[in-house]
């Protein structure tokens, strides 16, 4: 494991044991499912400058959990800040240059740690509309490539920063438990792999729960 995942799990780990010394009234839990749609990426190497390659991908999905803190009421709506962590995974459908376009496969993931904030926007219902974002760290990773059915062995990953901009909604049970819909603009700067450097953008949709401790 690479020192920045080492250090990355350590956080994660240190801020759970924390969590149980925060007031009650502000923490949360929340964990969320939904689809992924990856940007088309450019692909370029520097082995054939000038020659660009680009990659269309299917719908993949995505996961999330995060360990939250609830600032409480502003005259407006609520602060809320929290750390989260993500799983995602697509797959390249096709690679495409000068006007050729070749089947292709190869599994596209992303691991990442975000530092988030959120405002909830009061209503004076039990549906509450947000907006916010973060900033972190995405480890991703390229796995099992072939092109035209031809594997090609081998492995690459990247670590490098990401962002997140978004919204959604939030519908209120009760006070314990939120029901959440929302939409997620995740990109990254460009990965390397080996003599290959790629794009990371996608849009997401998802849906889970928020859960007040």
């Amino acid at each position: 494991m690479s020192n920045s995942k080492l250090m990355i799990f350590s956080c994660i780990f240190m801020l759970v044991l924390a969590s149980s010394a925060f007031a009650a009234d502000g923490v949360y839990i929340s964990g969320n499912a939904g689809a992924q749609i990856l940007n088309d990426s450019d692909l370029t190497s520097s082995a054939v400058p000038g020659v660009t390659v680009e990659a269309e991908y299917d719908t993949g999905y995505v996961l999330t959990a995060a360990l939250g803190f609830n600032f409480g009421n502003f005259d407006a709506g609520n602060v809320r800040v929290e750390v989260e962590g993500s799983y995602r995974e697509s797959e390249i459908d096709t690679l495409s240059s000068s006007g050729l376009s070749v089947p292709a496969s190869a599994e596209v993931s992303a691991f990442s740690i975000m530092g988030n904030v959120f405002f909830d926007i009061k209503t004076n219902s039990a549906l509450n509309p947000y907006v916010g974002g973060g900033i972190g760290i995405a480890m991703i990773d390229v796995d099992t490539f072939s092109i035209v059915g031809v594997a090609i062995p081998g492995k690459e990953d990247d670590d490098v920063f990401a962002y997140q901009l978004g919204g959604g909604i939030g519908y209120a049970v009760n006070d314990k438990v939120t029901i959440d819909l929302g939409y997620r603009y995740f990109a990254t700067t460009d990965p390397e792999f080996g003599l290959v450097t790629a794009e990371y953008g996608s849009h997401t949709i998802i849906a889970g729960l928020r859960l007040h401790l």
